[in-house]
């Protein structure tokens, strides 16, 4: 997830004049659970794939880019 926000952000700069990448990452208790809060100032996540974000096959990025599984990957 932190990957996906970073080039979030990036793809966001490059398409902005935003000047600064921002990633905010925080934790607390809940009780017996641990909460963690992720923001950052990328374009977000439209509404028709928002309920997909946890689906551990679903992606958005082209096939092969940034996948985890990349032989060669962009740097």
């Amino acid at each position: 997830m932190i990957v996906n926000a970073a080039h979030a952000i990036s793809d966001s700069i490059a398409r902005s004049d935003a000047a600064r990448e921002l990633l905010g990452i925080a934790t607390r208790r809940r009780a017996e659970w641990l909460e963690v809060i992720i923001a950052d100032n990328g374009a977000g996540i439209a509404d028709d794939i928002i309920t997909k974000v946890f689906d551990p096959l679903y992606t958005t990025k082209e096939v092969g880019k940034w996948s985890g599984q990349d032989k060669d990957k962009e740097q």
